[in-house]
């Protein structure tokens, strides 16, 4: 695509093979983009500056194209209120994107941006979900992880960790917070299961 990006998300609906993935700000490879010339000709408006998240199918992987792109709080088809896209995960459902912001240590009010794909040519987010506010390098989600059933989502929010109850996923519930002072940036959370042999 030549942007910077972040993980690339692969999940299926209605019998395509989608990918998603965040173009981080910042970066400067963009004006050979394919990606980006692409969204142009569909009417979309990405820029260098502000970054935003592309879907693209890939059902054939000899003749991929582009879906459909959004940013995140900039832009003129920008979405939300939020700081760019550092990261994107998708929910198991592939109905739902949950957006870790760009600008990770000076966004004072953390957020993840909850992005209704159901229609996937028209994203649009429906629910902000705040985080809490700990000291640290920031506290914005650096990466999140999903549980394979989608009940449960893991948060890496630099300065700690979140779960969060995401059986409705388009509202999730927080469960509880981890913080660990031995632990300086909360960069990946993951599900962990361990058999007790006793």
């Amino acid at each position: 695509c030549g942007v910077g990006q972040g993980d690339v998300q692969i999940f299926r609906r209605d019998g395509r093979v989608l990918v998603s993935y965040a173009q981080d700000d910042g970066y400067t490879l963009y004006s050979s983009s394919q990606c980006v010339k692409e969204a142009r000709k569909m009417g979309l408006s990405p820029t260098a500056d502000d970054g935003g998240t592309y879907i693209i199918d890939v059902t054939d992987p000899s003749a991929p194209f582009l879906v459909t792109f959004y940013a995140i709080g900039a832009g003129s088809n920008a979405l939300g209120s939020g700081l760019g896209s550092h990261n994107t995960t998708v929910h198991p459902s592939g109905k739902y994107i949950y957006n870790s912001n760009a600008d990770l240590m000076t966004d004072l009010l953390p957020s993840i941006e909850i992005v209704d794909i159901s229609d996937v040519h028209h994203p649009k987010v429906v629910n902000e979900f705040a985080l809490q506010t700990i000291p640290g390098l920031g506290t914005d989600a650096h990466d999140i992880t999903f549980s394979p059933d989608g009940k449960r989502a893991y948060v890496a929010a630099l300065s700690h960790g979140e779960i969060l109850d995401t059986s409705d996923p388009a509202h999730p519930k927080l469960i509880g917070t981890v913080v660990d002072p031995t632990l300086n940036v909360w960069h990946q959370m993951e599900e962990l299961t361990v058999d007790d042999p006793a």
